[in-house]
C-alpha cells in the first residue's frame, strides 16, 4: 500500500472542480462535495413542502414569463 492513484471517483455533480481537474482530494474538496449535497437535501426537503401544500411550482415562475416557458 502507500501508492497513489490519480483515477477521479465519484458522483460529478458533488466533485469540486479542483478535484475533476487534478484528481487530487483535500479538506476543500471532500468540504464542496458535502456542502453541495446538504443544499440538494434541504432544496428537495423544500420543494417537497411547497408541492404538499397543493399549489403548483408554476407560481414560483417569473411573471415577465407570462406562461410562456417549457413544462419539465
Amino acid at each position: 500500500m502507500g501508492g497513489t492513484n490519480n483515477l477521479v471517483r465519484g458522483i460529478f455533480r458533488y466533485m469540486s472542480p479542483e478535484y475533476m481537474e487534478s484528481g487530487e482530494a483535500n479538506t476543500p474538496t471532500d468540504v464542496y462535495g458535502f456542502v453541495v449535497m446538504v443544499l440538494e437535501v434541504l432544496l428537495v426537503k423544500r420543494i417537497r413542502e411547497f408541492e404538499a401544500t397543493g399549489r403548483s411550482l408554476e407560481v414560483l415562475a417569473d411573471p415577465r414569463l407570462d406562461r410562456e416557458y417549457k413544462h419539465q
